[in-house]
């Protein structure tokens, strides 16, 4: 293009610049002025809007020039003065969940380092199976909630959440071998506030006096 005067031999050629743009992983659907296209020539001083849209599980920084961070907005209009190249950089974090006693109970949905954006609420169902004890859900060793089902609000860093059981055993004997049959029970894990039914048969010549715990 260019602009002659209507006075004189003068061309005057308008100068172009171009602006490139692209993305690291985390971002699809680059837009330059509302165009799937990854650059554009425009006059100085020219307004050119970005737009790009987040993969689930990652979280936009910013679009950089090189190292250099030119705007935190995802949606960024840029007056273009010179050639650039910009590119949108993205992060992520890992959500792990883990089980201390494998066999105590079982998860709805398990997160194996799984990529979570921040803000993103995640909830997680257990349940505990016959003879173990839930304690808890558990992140760095401190103890976050005592219910079965935990919502987690997804932060700037990666996070392992561990579901912590324990167990407690049942055992019983008889005084004498031949005294009778009673009910068996041998290291048999009991969940705590259960109900354990034993039961004594006597043989002939033998007196029941009683159930003692820990010889008491």
């Amino acid at each position: 293009d260019y602009f002659q005067s209507p006075s004189s031999n003068v061309v005057t050629f308008n100068k172009y610049y171009k602006l490139t743009a692209g993305t690291d992983t985390g971002g699809q659907n680059l837009l330059i002025n509302d165009y799937n296209r990854n650059s554009i020539y425009v006059e100085y001083s020219s307004k050119v809007k970005l737009g790009i849209t987040t993969i689930d599980g990652y979280n936009f920084i910013g679009w950089f020039n090189g190292e250099e961070l030119v705007s935190e907005n995802i949606n960024y209009e840029h007056t273009l003065t010179d050639d650039i190249e910009l590119t949108a950089k993205f992060n992520y974090f890992l959500v792990t969940t883990e089980n201390n006693i494998p066999e105590a109970g079982f998860f709805e949905r398990t997160y194996n380092s799984e990529k979570v954006s921040i803000g993103t609420v995640i909830s997680l169902n257990q349940y505990t199976h016959n003879g173990y004890n839930f304690l808890g859900w558990y992140i760095d060793d401190e103890l976050v909630s005592t219910s079965n089902t935990y919502e987690y609000t997804m932060t700037n860093e990666d996070v392992i959440i561990i579901a912590k059981y324990n167990y407690f055993t049942v055992t019983t004997s008889s005084s004498h071998n031949n005294s009778g049959t009673i009910t068996e029970y041998n290291n048999t894990k009991v969940s705590v506030g259960s109900t354990v039914k034993l039961e004594a048969t006597l043989n002939p010549g033998y007196n029941f006096l009683g159930w003692f715990v820990d010889g008491e």
